[in-house]
């Protein structure tokens, strides 16, 4: 396996008479490449090669547990999709840590990731409402008559489309199939893997970026050697090595995050999508305003009522100008209101830090990243500006290094200010404000550990949580 473009392979070995038999295509070989050794995987088998029999070099040992067959293939799919390597595509269906890993000593077994419950939970599954069913009723069918590459769009509420989901699942491993869940990012992975854990048990696994190796790879073996047939992850997730793999669900498929920015520059709705055509399983794409490409290219359920029937929620914008606080003073008397009546209160912003920017008022200098050319955002907390991009630190500032001023202005707000407010009026030690960022998760509370008091229905204590937006908030 070597990256470069200009080998770009796949690369003919001799394969001696004590691996015979024990190697097949999807097997992780260590291999002799030039002066190194590295991990190969077995793309094929053949009687003979072009190259000359005596200039063939033997592999020097298998590793256990390889890539399945159609993970292969699909690897070699992406390749050509997506103007790849060969090579490049399969890193992106080997174990976790298998490239670093080539002594062929066995790993140590490490404690499961840990998943703490997100929300209330119901003793028993709800009932269906008839839209629900309506919706419910085309996937089963699919799933019955196995009609690969099979695809559905659900348009509806959270709640109610989790619930599809979890019918469609249990349908899934009720015919001895398993079932892959993806979710745009990582911070929304906690919610629907106690939803699916609470159902399925230990059959769920987790894979994303945030577990240690050590726990991705104990999740991968466990969903490889059939002990896990659920998984529910971010993009990557889409490579889970699930055999029997009946049922592909992309909830939120209209989320640019699918796209992976790295070489292969795959969408793993569109990977998602062969798969299930090449495997027989059956595509669920999930979105309350789903693309305008899947709502055409897709037959399209529509789920219309909120979970009750309860209306929706009304929308006032409020004009933020002439406000000097983050917070607009209609915004402050509505969470003191639901303070006094001991309710829970979710305030959404789409910046983290706590200021946006920071610039001179003597001569106008703003703090800007070297790199990228964007405005440093101030972090009180940690005493340094940081570039969101690139991941540029330096010290905070007490005065201009242009001028030499100590005129330093702050301007907006972030997250880690939004909760400074938000404690000074609302926090009278009954109504905890709790913070959920990515500097939170970063700092080692992550996205499965949120304060049991920010918990949604968990205890009767209140708490306003504050979580990154891709949308901005109304009224804040």
């Amino acid at each position: 396996m070597t990256t470069a473009r200009a080998l770009r392979g796949p690369f003919d070995y001799r394969l001696p008479e004590e691996l015979r038999g024990g190697v097949d295509v999807g097997s992780m070989l260590v291999v002799p490449f030039g002066r190194r050794q590295v991990l190969g995987v077995v793309v094929g088998l053949a009687e003979s090669s072009e190259v000359a029999n005596d200039k063939l070099l033997a592999p020097l040992r298998a590793l256990e547990l390889g890539v399945p067959v159609d993970l292969v293939a699909l690897a070699e799919w992406i390749a050509a999709e997506y103007c790849s390597t060969i090579a490049r595509a399969l890193t992106l269906v080997l174990p976790p840590g298998a490239a670093r890993r080539l002594s062929g000593r066995k790993r140590r077994a490490v404690a499961r990731p840990r998943h703490l419950a997100v929300g209330s939970r119901s003793p028993s599954p709800p009932e269906l409402s008839a839209d629900q069913q309506a919706a419910l009723e085309p996937i089963l069918e699919a799933l019955s008559e196995r009609r690969g590459g099979t695809a559905a769009a659900a348009r509806g509420h959270r709640l109610r489309k989790d619930e599809v989901y979890l019918r469609a699942a249990a349908a899934a491993l009720a015919q001895g199939r398993g079932g892959i869940v993806l979710v745009p990012e990582i911070a929304l992975t906690p919610q629907i893997v106690g939803r699916f854990i609470e159902r399925f048990g230990e059959t769920v696994a987790v894979l994303h970026s945030r577990l240690t190796p050590a726990q991705r790879y104990a999740e991968w073996r466990r969903l490889r050697e059939g002990e896990a047939k659920v998984c529910v992850g971010p993009r990557s997730a889409v490579f889970a090595p699930i055999e029997q793999l009946g049922l592909i669900v992309v909830d939120e498929e209209h989320d640019a995050s699918y796209k992976h920015e790295g070489d292969p520059r795959y969408d793993a709705r569109d990977v998602a999508a062969e798969r299930a055509a090449r495997l027989g399983a059956v595509l669920l794409l999930g979105s309350a305003t789903p693309r305008p490409e899947s709502a055409l290219r897709i037959p399209l359920s529509v789920l219309p009522r909120r979970v009750d029937g309860r209306p929706l929620p009304a929308v006032q914008v409020l004009d933020m100008r002439e406000q000097s606080h983050g917070l607009h003073p209609l915004t402050s008397q509505a969470l003191a209101e639901v303070r006094a009546q001991r309710g829970k209160a979710i305030v959404l912003l789409n910046r983290r830090g706590w200021s946006n920017f920071l610039s001179c008022r003597s001569c106008g200098r703003v703090w800007s990243c070297p790199h990228c050319d964007v405005a440093l955002v101030l972090h009180r907390g940690g005493g340094f500006l940081a570039c969101h991009h690139c991941g540029h630190r330096e010290p905070a500032p007490s005065r201009c290094s242009a001028c030499s001023s100590t005129s330093v202005g702050r301007h907006g707000a972030g997250t880690e200010r939004l909760q400074h407010e938000l404690e000074s009026i609302l926090d009278d030690g009954a109504f905890p404000v709790f913070r959920l960022d990515a500097d939170v998760v970063t700092a080692g509370l992550s996205a499965g550990q949120a304060p049991t008091g920010a918990g949604l229905g968990e205890e009767d204590g209140v708490g306003a949580l504050l979580r990154r937006s891709r949308q901005p908030a109304a009224g804040c």
